[in-house]
């Protein structure tokens, strides 16, 4: 696709998602939310997400076992990203920070386990 029609559905997509009616056909010139960065390096899972604007308190972040989910909310901007994982994380390990509008989440990702043999009592 020619790179200015790219960015063009990208602002309509952008400027219906704010009004709230995005037609279903923009959803497939959607590219991932420009924002945020995944990262995966030694186990760890590292979200970067930009959220200028949005203040610390109005961050709403929730991790389950795959999935990941952050929010915010301000007068001027609405922030809603999720994600689902191949590979299992540990919301307990999670941890989140925020410095000048940037947004640092880490989660560690849980080890497999192996196989148990389980013997049956007689």
């Amino acid at each position: 696709m020619d790179r200015n029609f790219e960015r063009m559905m990208d602002m309509w997509a952008d400027l219906l998602d704010e009004i709230g009616r995005a037609p279903s056909m923009t959803t497939q010139f959607r590219r991932p939310h420009r924002d945020v960065d995944v990262n995966e390096e030694n186990g760890v899972l590292t979200i970067t997400a930009e959220m200028a604007g949005i203040e610390e308190e109005a961050v709403d972040i929730e991790v389950s076992n795959r999935t990941v989910t952050i929010k915010g909310k301000s007068d001027r901007k609405d922030f809603d990203w999720s994600n689902t994982f191949a590979y299992d994380l540990d919301p307990e390990s999670a941890e989140a920070a925020m410095v000048n509008g940037i947004l640092d989440v880490t989660i560690a990702k849980l080890e497999k386990t192996s196989a148990v043999k389980v013997n049956v009592n007689e």
